[in-house]
């Protein structure tokens, strides 16, 4: 399928994004769609603040017919709003069902079109979806599928859509309510030009800040590095969520999240123990720190074969239960911890709980691999 986004001159941005831009850039990403054709309709000519990608050109309507392979499936969406999260999948699917000319309405008004050939799509559908002879199929779309542009009250209905979206279901069962801080931060970073590596490499500086601090015998100093630690949590879930809103979600930006993650887990495991080490002396340090590094070590390389190297799996059950544990809920008992001046229960608690942990991944994972083959019989 190819498709066609129109783009007027007065469109909105939307979460950082011109709203015809984000409609191109998702619409590209979709593994059903070969190209994108950007088509200004208006008399000026937006910038768009940031090169395309690959599979989308920016045309003139005059450029449209020759741009479009003729008998490959065309979708035109209009430049008076973009569509919401997910919505356009229910409106392709049965347009591609009937293999007919298909039309999305929205409050009665066609703002998609969708026609099985290219040279049948009128010159009329090209610069307007409503326009062009009377579609075979017409589907209105539900509240929340669309999403309308035309006022301001509309792009701040929008972007709040957009950020009721960014959680993706695997924060802890504390950190989730770090969304309540992360998400406002995220939606005003998208207004900026801040990247989110950038975010990613503020994180890990205070981070290690954090940890730097917690190392410290003084009570306040310790305090003041668990609230570094928590901030840095905060600003790890902050370059996630600006990815998904600026779509600038990369693998290589993935892999140096997942380096700072572990960068500042182990820097702050270490601040603990040297913490420890200095301020309970008789503490049995060295089995005990032995006993939490391979503990640790074993927990990430657990960690990563059963969730990391295969991104798209999504663990349910027990697996799905560890996996939260796992996140960044351990920062807020730090931060308790501190406070009462007990930072080395953690270290014994840790010591003996990572251990346990990558212990009771394998357990979970068998017996989902059970349950699983249990299902194909």
């Amino acid at each position: 399928m190819q498709a066609v986004v129109l783009a007027p001159g007065d469109a909105p941005t939307v979460s950082g994004l011109r709203s015809f831009l984000r409609t191109s850039l998702e619409l590209a990403a979709r593994q059903d769609v070969g190209q994108v054709l950007l088509c200004d309709t208006g008399e000026n000519r937006p910038a768009l603040g940031r090169p395309l990608p690959a599979g989308v050109r920016r045309v003139s309507p005059s450029e449209v017919a020759a741009a479009l392979a003729p008998q490959t499936p065309v979708l035109v969406v209009s430049g008076s709003g973009m569509p919401g999260p997910g919505g356009l999948d229910r409106f392709l699917e049965a347009a591609v069902r009937s293999n007919e000319a298909a039309a999305w309405t929205w409050k009665g008004r066609a703002v998609c079109r969708y026609e099985p050939e290219a040279r049948r799509a009128a010159a009329a559908v090209l610069e307007d979806p409503a326009g062009g002879p009377e579609a075979s199929l017409r589907l209105e779309a539900s509240e929340g599928e669309w999403m309308p542009l035309g006022s301001k009250g509309e792009v701040a209905l929008a972007e709040d859509r957009l950020a009721a979206a960014l959680s993706h279901g695997r924060d802890g069962f504390i950190s989730q309510f770090d969304r309540a801080i992360s998400i406002p931060i995220s939606r005003r970073l998208a207004r900026t030009p801040v990247t989110p590596n950038q975010v990613t490499a503020v994180s890990i500086v205070v981070g290690l800040a954090g940890a730097a601090l917690l190392a410290s015998p003084s009570w306040a100093l310790c305090v003041a590095g668990a609230l570094l630690a928590w901030f840095s949590s905060i600003l790890d879930g902050c370059d996630g969520e600006l990815a998904r809103l600026k779509l600038l979600s990369s693998e290589a930006g993935r892999r140096f999240d997942l380096f700072g993650d572990y960068l500042v887990n182990f820097a702050v495991l270490a601040g603990v123990v040297w913490h420890v080490r200095v301020t309970r002396p008789e503490a049995p340090l060295v089995p005990l720190g032995l006993l939490l590094a391979s503990g640790w070590a074993l927990s990430g390389a657990s960690a990563w074969w059963l969730f990391l190297r295969n991104p798209g799996r999504h663990p349910a059950g027990l697996l799905r239960f560890l996996q939260r544990l796992a996140s960044r809920d351990f920062v807020y008992l730090i931060l308790v911890l501190a406070l009462v001046d007990r930072l080395e229960w953690f270290f014994y608690a840790a010591a003996v709980g990572a251990h346990l942990f990558w212990i009771g991944l394998f357990v979970a994972a068998a017996i989902a691999g059970r349950g699983r083959a249990a299902t194909a019989r």
